[in-house]
Formats: C-alpha cells, structure tokens, sequence
C-alpha cells in the first residue's frame, strides 16, 4: 500500500525538522522568535532548521507588510502545496464538508442530505465519508488528515433512524476502520469539540487556562479545555449537557428519561416549543399548530430561525420565547461556571443572531446564578452557528492533530 502523506513527511524529515514544521503550521504565521519560544531552541538552530525546511519546499517565509513602522520580522507558513485537510461534519438531516490548506484557507465547501442508516451503521458512514471526499474530486495523496465530526447512536429502538447521539467506542470503531479504508488518519471527534476548535485556535495553543465552549442546534453540547485540549474524563466523553435534567422541562427526551435539557433548547425542542404556542400568532398558526412535532415541522431549524427573525424584528413572541431561551441556557450553564471556574466561555448558536433579545438574558442569568468570584474575571462571548461551522473546525482539528502525529512519530518508533 502506498504511503500516505503524513507518512511520507515523517519518513523523510528528521525530529527536529518535523518539530519546526509542526510550529509554522500550529502557531499561525509566526515569526522566528515565536518558533524558537515554541520549539525551546536557541535562534541560530532555529534559522538553520527554517532556511532547511524554505529549501526542501515545505515552508516559505514573507514579511508582514501590516506590522507597522520599522522593518518587519519574516513570518513563516507552509507552502500551499504541503497539503489539504478535510473537515466533515455527518449531521442529522445533512453532511458538510470543508476543504484548507494548512494555513486553514478554505479551498471548497460542499453540502448535500445524507440518506438512512444502513443495517450496518460503521460500514454505512464509512462510505457517507469517502463519498464527502470524492465530491469535490480531490485525491486521497494529497490529504494530510480528515477531522470528522459525528453525533452517532447505535441504538435500534430510535425509530426515526436519526444519528443523535455519540459514544466513545463508535468513534474509535469509525476513526480506526476509516484509517484502515482510506490510509489516511481520521481523527474523530464530538460536535461542541469540533466548533472549539474552529472558533478557538489560537486559544488552544497558546492559553493554558480553563476555558468552556457550549453550542445549541439539532444536539446540545459542552466542552471543558483545560491546557489547550478538552477534558474528557475516565470515558473520553467529557461532560453532558444536552441529557443535564432540569426543572423546567417535563417532555420525554429520545433518551427515554424525561426533563433533559435538550427538549428545551435544542432545534427541536424550540420547535415544539413553538408548535406549542404558535397558535398565538396568526401568521404562524396554520403552519405550526397542525400536530406535535415531528409531523407538523419538517425543518426545526428553519422554524427556529424564522423565531429568531421574529424577535429581531421585535414581535413581541419572538422576544418572549428568545429572551426566555436564553434566561434558561444562562442559568443552566451556571453550573458549568461554578464547577469548572474557566477564564472564558463561548456560547455558539443561531440564537445569537437575535443579538441582546438573547445575549443580555444568557448574561444577567449566569451572572445572577453564580458567586461573583466566578464570573467577575469570566470573558463572555457569542458566536453564530453556520452549518460549515463544524465542518470548518474538524479541519483544524485535523491539521492539530496530524501535526501532533508528525512529531510523536520518533517516540513510537522508539516504543516499538
């Protein structure tokens, strides 16, 4: 079988090589001092290493002409010919695939509906995978990584055939039969990961303090990083947000268990939410007032955001429903707060499109809920959702982890 790319670079570059190239391609457009503080070589080692990589074709360097007065340092960044990455998001109704360069320049993006699980659910998003990459027509020996993000159940009594949930070993089951398939290394991951990764890059590498990323669509998510790479506990998991039971909510989740937190402020759950009330609202009523969820939605997300629009606009339901959205998600990531004590938190979803109708409530509630020792230091911020969000992040995730990969390779070698 033929090497893959990552393995070519690890066959023909020496540890120290591999060290430098990992610093251009993690730390973004550094300078040469900024590599030397990352790798812990002095400069003369550290220019003789770049002039080395520069010469073989793997990096090049160019002077940050924005940097102000005086001469600018030389900054460095792979060639674009290094390679690609391939960030795919398997989402419920919908796969999204994003294609970079490792300086996380998006070369491509491409959307279509998935189809049902198979009777072989592995074999099945093996090949929804391998279909993603041949989409856009690339090949295989130019892909350094693919970063894959999937919320998968196994689970025969969900009867609508969904993929809503995840666990550990399906994604070690996934990434390890991929990696075989493909010969490329599949680095499988949960949702909430992937969008902290897209949003958080710089965070990742550089900060080591306590940071929480929370997102709300189709599934609900959370994330604890702690020095760079998120917490995952004994099971790999992580922590639950989504299946958390709350005091505001009696609706029976796919779960099987009643009162999660989902039900609530997930796409579906501010879908039923709105089946529930829209009667209220005539424009609404004949569209959304039918039958319970399910049959009388067909896209809760489109639902959620014609809400979103409403209260933007200031109707007084869309601010209502917004506005107690977020009291909720506020109070109920208090806990997260006062638990993990993280210097920032980031909350991503299309509700905060409806700006302060949602932001201002999410604040005052969390602020309200926890002890001013946690949350008076505590860095607040809101980001959209976009569907290539998710996607957009497995491709950092796979250019960190496959540069992680590049580096550790001597190690394993010595191990064995």
């Amino acid at each position: 079988m033929q090497k893959s790319l990552l393995a070519n670079l690890q066959s023909v570059l020496s540890s120290d090589l591999r060290s430098t190239l990992q610093s251009c391609v993690i730390l973004r457009r550094p300078d040469r001092d900024q590599i030397a503080s990352f790798v812990g070589w002095g400069r003369s080692k550290t220019d003789s290493l770049l002039l080395e990589l520069q010469n073989s074709g793997l990096i090049q360097r160019y002077r940050d002409n924005e940097a102000g007065q005086g001469r600018p340092p030389y900054l460095y960044a792979p060639t674009k010919s290094l390679g690609i990455v391939v960030g795919i998001e398997l989402g419920v109704d919908t796969d999204h695939i994003v294609v970079t360069d490792l300086r996380q320049n998006i070369l491509e993006t491409v959307s279509f509906s998935n189809e049902r699980p198979t009777a072989d659910p592995i074999a099945e998003i093996v090949q929804r995978v391998v279909r993603t990459i041949e989409t856009p027509g690339y090949s295989l020996k130019e892909i350094i990584g693919i970063g894959l993000s999937a919320a998968i159940q196994f689970n025969s009594h969900n009867a609508s055939g969904r993929i809503v949930s995840f666990t550990n070993e399906c994604a070690n089951l996934i990434g390890s039969q991929l990696t075989k398939e493909l010969n490329i290394h599949v680095y499988v991951g949960r949702p909430q990961v992937m969008i902290a990764y897209d949003t958080h890059w710089r965070t990742l590498i550089a900060d080591k303090t306590s940071f929480v990323s929370a997102f709300f669509a189709h599934n609900v998510g959370i994330s604890h990083f702690v020095e760079g790479k998120p917490y995952g506990g004994s099971s790999g998991l992580g922590a639950d947000l989504g299946h958390l039971k709350i005091p505001f909510s009696n609706r029976t989740c796919y779960c099987g268990r009643s009162g999660c937190f989902r039900t609530i402020v997930s796409y579906e759950g501010v879908a039923q939410t709105l089946s529930e009330r829209a009667k209220l609202i005539p424009q609404l009523a004949s569209r959304y007032t039918r039958s319970p969820l399910g049959s009388a939605i067909d896209s809760p997300e489109s639902a959620v955001r014609e809400v979103v629009q409403l209260a933007r606009n200031g109707n007084s339901f869309g601010v209502d429903l917004v506005a107690t959205l977020g009291e909720q998600i506020g109070s109920t990531l208090s806990s997260a707060v006062s638990l993990f004590h993280p210097s920032a938190l980031s909350i991503h979803s299309c509700y905060v499109d409806a700006g302060p109708v949602f932001t201002d409530p999410v604040t005052i509630a969390l602020r309200r809920s926890c002890l001013e020792l946690y949350t008076e230091n505590l860095e607040i911020d809101f980001y959209g959702l976009s569907p290539q969000n998710i996607a957009r992040g497995s491709a950092s995730f796979a250019i960190i982890r496959s540069m992680e990969e590049l580096v550790s390779y001597q190690e394993d070698t010595r191990k064995r």
